[in-house]
């Protein structure tokens, strides 16, 4: 629907006080759409020479005032509203906003070197795609324009293609060495998402033979270790049944089945000696007579504790003359007899009573010697007392 001053074009965009760049893009966008008089109206303002005589183009310039306030209105939230409700120009709003969400002049080159900071050390995060990073320096670069800075395509195309990882090598080198500054921002992308396209699917083609391969691969792996298994559980089922065996004729062994009644097998061990009791007959795992080596084991000890008792009170006392008497009583033993089963134990005994034999001869010898020296000692002493 068309009219004398401006096309109507629909509800001017909201504002609720968040994101006035796009307000401001949007608004600018709407009031031209409406009509290029009330735009420079709304940006630039009007003078009236003589309010009380009016020329066509004051009227004219009144009634564009007046569209374009009511949009401004109709565009704000309560809060916004309130903050501009006393004025009456178009031109004096449109101020009064940009003034509350952009600043001064001074607030506006604290933005700008914040905003110049954020472009120079810009980079791509982690968990980011291509096309997240390119609208996110996109916005930097409009905010830039936003307060009158003004960013070339070829600075926005080479910071965008030295932010990519290493594997668009390849395709930044050709776009580098092609004319970039005279290509769009938009088109830069164009060429990375389709070089990202034919790489994907070639990824696919190639793939399906890959993972039938590894699919192969998988299973032949999977009867190898199928046959592993089965392999470990015959040889644990072996080891289970020869463990079972030997525990069998252990039993066998101990319980002496077979010796009432005639046995269903030859003994293997007719022949041998057995290492612990010197029997003949069975061998040394077999041995009946463990219990009494024990016993014998125990004896043995409690002689040699006796032997060692009996040396302290030698070295502390001096050496008795029943000594060898003692050592007799100590290493011997009614059981420890010859032709019984602790032989080597008797005949232990023996030597180390002969061993104190010896020793009791050779100091009963110093023992006259030293007599015989302290008498001549004191015969010598009491010579002169006697003449």
């Amino acid at each position: 629907m068309t009219s004398d001053h401006g096309i109507h074009v629909g509800k001017p965009p909201f504002f609720d006080g968040n994101n006035y760049d796009y307000l401001k893009t949007r608004m600018s966008a709407h009031l031209k759409a409406m009509s290029r008089k009330l735009w420079r109206v709304v940006s630039d303002g009007y003078v009236i020479l003589d309010p009380k005589s009016l020329t066509p183009l004051d009227e004219e310039n009144e009634t564009l005032n007046d569209q374009g306030v009511n949009v401004l209105f109709s565009a704000l939230d309560v809060n916004e509203f309130n903050r501009v409700k006393s004025l009456t120009n178009a031109n004096d709003i449109w101020k009064k906003l940009m003034e509350i969400h952009e600043g001064t002049s001074t607030v506006k080159e604290a933005k700008l070197y914040l905003l110049k900071g954020n472009f120079s050390e810009f980079t791509m995060k982690k968990d980011e795609s291509i096309a997240e990073m390119f609208n996110r320096l996109n916005d930097i670069v409009n905010d830039l324009k936003g307060l009158g800075f003004e960013v070339p395509d070829g600075d926005f195309n080479h910071k965008f293609l030295r932010c990519l990882p290493e594997r668009y090598d390849t395709i930044v080198t050709l776009l580098v060495r092609s004319n970039v500054k005279t290509a769009t921002p938009t088109q830069i992308l164009g060429e990375i998402l389709t070089h990202d396209m034919f790489k994907k699917s070639q990824d696919e083609a190639h793939g399906g033979e890959i993972d039938m391969k590894k699919k192969s691969v998988a299973f032949k792996a999977q009867d190898s270790k199928n046959e592993e298994e089965s392999g470990c559980q015959e040889e644990e089922s072996d080891e289970e049944m020869a463990l079972f065996v030997k525990r069998f004729n252990r039993m066998m062994s101990k319980k002496n089945f077979g010796k009432r009644g005639q046995s269903s097998r030859k003994n293997p061990f007719v022949d041998k000696t057995c290492f612990n009791c010197g029997e003949v007959g069975h061998i040394i795992v077999n041995c009946p007579n463990k219990k009494r080596t024990r016993k014998m084991m125990k004896r043995r000890r409690r002689s040699s504790s006796r032997r060692r008792r009996m040396a302290k009170l030698i070295l502390l006392n001096g050496i008795p003359m029943q000594a060898p008497m003692m050592m007799m009583m100590m290493t011997s033993h009614p059981r420890e007899l010859p032709g019984s089963p602790s032989r080597r134990l008797h005949h232990s005994s023996l030597h180390h009573i002969v061993l104190w034999q010896r020793v009791v001869q050779r100091y009963n010898k110093m023992v006259n010697l030293m007599n015989f020296h302290m008498m001549i000692l004191l015969k010598c002493l009491m010579m002169p007392m006697n003449s």
